[in-house]
C-alpha cells in the first residue's frame, strides 16, 4: 500500500480529520503583527507546558515509567507484517473474515487457507505476547511520519480473527480464543505510538474482535469450556483506552514543527501541510532536537501551540475518566484557534485533528466490550441453569453501560437474547443495533451484544 503521512492523507484514512480552517488565507494575507507579543510569551509556555507534562523531547514523549520494558519489533516481525500489506498473500487470507462474519461466505471457503498458514498465525501470537513490544519511529519526524505498521496490524487482527471463527466452527473454543485474545493485544502494540491515529486503530481493532466474539459465543452455547474461554481469555482483561498518551503525540508534533520550523519548510511547508501534502521530508540529522527556536516565527508559532495544549491538557485534568467531556472541550478551544485572525494561530490551526469522534469511539469501544462480556456470562448461566436469568443480577452481570452510567439493559425471549448499551445519542431504542437500522440516517440505534447474532437488515 502507498504510505501516507501524517498531517495529511493517514488521518483522514483512520477517521482523524484535520482542521484547516482559514490558515493558507491568514498567511497569504501576511498577518504577522502578533508574532512579537506571541514570541515574548514562548519562555514561560515551555515552563508551564512542563508543569503539566507536555513532552519536549521525544524521550519524554516515550516515557513509560520506572521500569517500563520497550521491546522493538524485530527484522522477523516486520518481514511478517509486510506480507500484510494490501494484495499480499496474507492480507487476502485475513478478508476471509469480514466474509465470514457478514455470512457471505461459509467459514469452510477459509480453512484450507488458514491451515496453510497455522505459522503465521502461532508467529502471531507470538509477537502480540511480547513485552512492551513498539515500533522505531522518529519522533522528531513526526510531521512526516508514516505508520505503514498500522494497516498491517489491522490486516494481522482480521487474519487471527478469520482463524478463531475456522477455529470455533471446528469445535476448538480454547484456540479460538486465544486467537481473539491475540488480536486484541496486537492493538495494544499499536496503541505504544503516541498520536491519535494508533488510539483509533485499537478502537477498530477491539470492535473487529467484539464482533468475532459475537459469532464465536454462538457456537459455544453447549461447551462450558467454551463459553468459559470466550468469557476469561478472549474477553479479559477490559480494553485500555489511553486518550491522553495519544494527545501527548499530538502535541509534541507541533513541538518539533515549531523547533526545526524553516527545516521543515517554513511558511511554504506549512501551506503544502494545510493542503495535505507536505514537501519533502528534510534529513533527521539535520533537526534539533531539544531546546527553543530563535527566530521571530518560530518562537511565535511555539509559543501557540504550548499555550493550546497547556489549556488541553487542563482540560484533560479537569474531566478524568470521561473521554467524551474531554474531547468535546478540545474541539472547543480548536475551534476557538481555528477562528482566530491572527498569524501566530495558523500553526494550530493547520495541526488540530477533531477530537469528538475519539472521545466518542473510546466510549464506545468500552460500551462494546461489555455488552459481548455480558452476553459471554448470560450464555454461560443459562447453560448451567438450562433458562434464561430473569435480569442481569441474577447471572451476576453488574457491568454499566459506559455512557449512561446505569446497567446495561437486557431483556430475553424464547431462545434469544440481548443486552445493551444506549450508545451515544443516551436514548433506549429498545436493544435495536446499528446494522438493523435500514432507510434513512439515523442516531435510534443502540450498541448491542445478541444470540443469535445481529444480522444486517440493510
Amino acid at each position: 500500500m502507498a504510505e501516507m503521512t501524517r498531517a495529511g492523507k493517514i488521518g483522514l484514512a483512520a477517521g482523524g480529520v484535520v482542521l484547516l480552517g482559514g490558515a493558507a488565507a491568514v498567511l497569504a494575507l501576511g498577518q504577522f503583527f502578533d508574532l512579537p507579543q506571541a514570541a515574548s510569551q514562548l519562555d514561560k509556555a515551555v515552563v508551564d507546558a512542563q508543569v503539566i507534562g507536555i513532552p519536549m523531547t521525544s524521550a519524554e514523549l516515550v516515557e513509560d515509567g520506572p521500569g517500563a520494558v520497550r521491546t522493538h519489533l524485530t527484522p522477523d516481525g516486520q518481514r511478517l507484517l509486510a506480507q500484510f500489506e494490501t494484495k499480499q498473500p496474507l492480507d487476502l487470507v485475513s478478508k476471509h473474515f469480514d466474509k465470514i462474519v457478514s455470512s457471505k461466505e461459509p467459514w469452510s471457503a477459509a480453512r484450507h487457507d488458514l491451515e496453510e498458514h497455522q505459522d503465521a498465525v502461532a508467529s502471531l501470537r507470538r509477537m502480540a505476547t511480547q513485552e512492551g513490544l513498539t515500533f522505531d519511529v522518529d519522533y522528531d519526524m513526526f510531521p512526516y511520519a508514516t505508520f505503514p505498521e498500522f494497516a498491517q496490524v489491522k490486516g494481522a487482527a482480521r487474519f487471527l480473527l478469520a482463524d478463531a471463527l475456522v477455529k470455533s466452527n471446528e469445535n476448538d473454543f480454547e484456540t479460538a480464543a486465544q486467537d481473539i485474545r491475540a488480536a486484541r493485544q496486537l492493538g495494544q502494540v499499536v496503541a505504544r505510538t503516541p498520536v491519535l491515529i494508533s488510539l483509533l486503530v485499537q478502537i477498530a481493532i477491539e470492535a473487529l474482535a467484539a464482533r468475532a466474539t459475537e459469532s464465536c459465543l454462538a457456537l459455544a452455547t453447549r461447551s462450558e469450556s467454551g463459553l468459559k474461554a470466550f468469557e476469561t481469555v478472549a474477553l479479559s482483561p477490559e480494553p485500555a483506552f489511553d486518550l491522553r498518551r495519544a494527545l501527548r503525540g499530538e502535541a509534541f508534533m507541533g513541538v518539533t514543527l515549531t523547533r526545526n520550523f524553516n527545516r521543515m519548510g517554513g511558511l511554504k511547508g506549512l501551506q503544502s501541510m494545510s493542503s495535505g501534502e507536505p514537501g519533502p521530508a528534510p534529513q533527521p540529522a539535520s533537526l534539533l532536537r531539544s531546546g527553543v527556536p530563535s527566530g521571530l516565527i518560530e518562537r511565535g508559532f511555539m509559543a501557540r501551540v504550548l499555550q493550546y495544549w497547556i489549556q488541553a491538557f487542563k482540560v484533560m485534568d479537569e474531566h478524568p475518566g470521561d473521554p467524551v467531556a474531554v474531547s468535546t472541550g478540545l474541539d472547543r478551544l480548536a475551534q476557538d484557534a481555528t477562528k482566530s485572525k491572527s498569524a501566530s494561530n495558523t500553526i494550530v490551526a493547520v495541526l488540530l485533528p477533531v477530537f469528538a469522534q475519539a472521545g466518542q469511539a473510546e466510549v464506545t469501544g468500552t460500551a462494546t466490550f461489555r455488552c459481548k462480556l455480558a452476553l459471554a456470562k448470560i450464555l454461560r448461566w443459562r447453560l448451567a441453569h438450562h433458562r434464561f436469568p430473569k435480569d442481569l443480577v441474577e447471572a451476576g452481570v453488574e457491568l454499566k453501560d459506559p455512557f449512561s452510567g446505569r446497567p446495561l439493559r437486557y431483556r430475553a425471549s424464547g431462545d434469544s437474547v440481548r443486552v445493551w448499551s444506549v450508545g451515544p445519542n443516551l436514548v433506549d431504542d429498545g436493544g435495536i443495533a446499528r446494522s438493523e437500522v435500514t432507510g434513512r440516517q439515523t442516531d435510534d440505534w443502540d450498541i448491542v451484544g445478541a444470540y443469535p447474532p445481529v444480522t444486517s437488515k440493510k
